[in-house]
């Protein structure tokens, strides 16, 4: 932009201090402003701000190599198993990592599974087929747990 000063009637002549006011008291230079300011404060809305809620809201995890070998408590659960039928499966429930143990004591009557959470506190347990299972657990629904993988079938 090109700056041509003006000048003043009386004087006849521009000095020093009169051209930065005569700069701001021109047409063209608001209109440049006003182009720019809504640009600047658009521009500060979407890049100053961070939504911290979408840091933390992450998949929480046990953050294990090797869960059956790395997480003590289901080390234990593996080790006393005395059933001819366990499994054990990791899925993602409420935005966490859980495991899924099965056990078979009566296979005629169904099973029993239980849901862990990272820590080895238990979430849910309940039986399949004809056992009903435990009133807490009545809100939670297999399709709930996604991501799941089988770790260990014997």
């Amino acid at each position: 932009m090109r700056f041509r000063p003006k000048c003043q009637p009386d004087r006849g002549v521009v000095n020093k201090n009169t051209v930065g006011l005569q700069l701001l008291s021109d047409d063209s230079g608001l209109i440049g402003m006003r182009r720019i300011i809504p640009i600047l404060i658009l521009w500060l809305t979407l890049f100053s701000c961070r939504d911290e809620a979408t840091v933390v809201a992450h998949t929480i995890s046990c953050e294990v190599k090797n869960p059956l070998l790395d997480l003590p408590w289901l080390k234990r659960i593996i080790a006393e198993g005395t059933n001819p039928y366990l499994q054990v499966e990791e899925g993602q429930y409420q935005k966490q990592t859980v495991y899924i143990v099965s056990t078979c004591i009566s296979c005629f009557a169904g099973g029993m599974a239980t849901i862990y959470r990272c820590d080895g506190v238990e979430i849910c347990h309940f039986g399949t087929y004809i056992l009903d299972p435990n009133p807490s657990c009545k809100y939670v629904y297999e399709e709930e747990i996604t991501n799941r993988k089988t770790l260990l079938s014997r």
